[in-house]
């Protein structure tokens, strides 16, 4: 889930580079900025789903809670 930050960065550097190669009007660059993003959401909301459910105090009796 941290490296996804950096993933970030590097697909906001990337979009940057590529918007400077086609020019003024970059419609590639822009889509490739918003689609990696969308793959960080796409990350990330599983595996916070995942930690919360591993954490969920399920139906515990209160001997296991400790």
């Amino acid at each position: 889930m941290a490296c996804q930050v950096l993933f970030g960065l590097f697909v906001c550097e990337v979009s940057v580079q590529l918007r400077r190669i086609e020019g003024k009007h970059s419609p590639l660059s822009y889509a490739q900025m918003v689609f990696g993003m969308l793959v960080i959401i796409e990350v990330i909301f599983p595996l916070v789903l995942h930690v919360v459910a591993t954490f969920r105090p399920a139906e515990r009796t209160p001997e296991l809670a400790g």
